[in-house]
């Protein structure tokens, strides 16, 4: 990926990817490239997403 690339990623890609295809510990090497990319700034989102990811986590618990 050239690093002049930036991925902004919706609250909604995240929802799916773990709820239908890529859940934690089906393909924890999936959310480990997530993270990787997002710590390189390649994957970006926005703070009203992670706090949307935070809620619904919470209400999971």
């Amino acid at each position: 990926m050239s690093s002049s690339h930036k991925f902004v990623i919706d609250t909604n890609v995240f929802i799916e990817a773990y709820t239908r295809y890529y859940s934690f510990d089906i393909a924890p090497s999936f959310w480990n490239a997530v993270i990787q990319h997002a710590e390189n700034g390649h994957v970006i989102s926005i703070d009203r997403v992670k706090q949307e990811m935070n809620r619904l986590h919470k209400e999971d618990e």
